[in-house]
């Protein structure tokens, strides 16, 4: 009588929620290999991650991309870092991260990482070393509770998807910087509303 009370007010809050439940049977060809499992720490296979307590809610990787060829970009947010892995080889690279990002979420596309900095207001365009290639500002109002999330389309247009399903295609900023600079000036944000203006 218990579980089947809990299994409706499970039901109940996942279709409240909008959710689609569908139960699955496991079966044999269900099963999947774990590619990678990574331990709490500041080495290259590790990563950082800040327990939860009653007042807190813990914190660990913000995001994972993976590339065609099969790589993992893991967005290692606590230690400023991406993490590549390279299942072929079983090898990780650590890509640093601009100094201060608050990064919480990572795409790829063409050879390039895109980060969403939600303390910068920016997402940053990265090569895979880490060097800046070009910044997309962005309007930090709009973040929320960093709500939302970092979509690239294969001719490089960046989307930045807020959660109340506003598509806002960021432009880039008007000059390209060099590794480790910052934007000498600022191109024209999109806002919710879709009007271009000045920061």
């Amino acid at each position: 009588m218990v579980q089947q009370r809990i299994f409706g007010l499970a039901l109940l809050v996942a279709l409240a929620s909008g959710l689609c439940f569908s139960p699955v049977v496991p079966t044999q060809a269900d099963t999947a290999d774990i590619v990678i499992q990574l331990a709490q720490g500041e080495l290259p296979d590790q990563v950082g991650i800040r327990p939860s307590r009653p007042d807190f809610l813990g914190e660990g990787p913000q995001a994972l991309a993976v590339s065609p060829a099969g790589e993992f970009f893991i967005l290692d947010t606590l230690n400023n870092r991406i993490i590549r892995y390279q299942p072929a080889a079983d090898q990780y690279t650590l890509i640093p991260l601009p100094e201060g990002t608050g990064a919480f979420d990572l795409a790829f596309q063409a050879d390039h990482l895109y980060v969403l900095d939600g303390v910068q207001g920016v997402v940053w365009q990265l090569d895979l070393s880490g060097g800046v290639v070009n910044t997309y500002p962005f309007d930090t109002r709009q973040v929320g509770a960093l709500s939302s999330h970092l979509a690239v389309t294969t001719d490089g247009q960046v989307h930045w998807l807020l959660l109340n399903r506003q598509d806002i295609v960021l432009p880039p900023a008007d000059e390209t910087v060099a590794a480790g600079g910052t934007t000498a000036s600022v191109a024209p944000v999109v806002s919710a509303a879709g009007e271009r203006r000045s920061r």
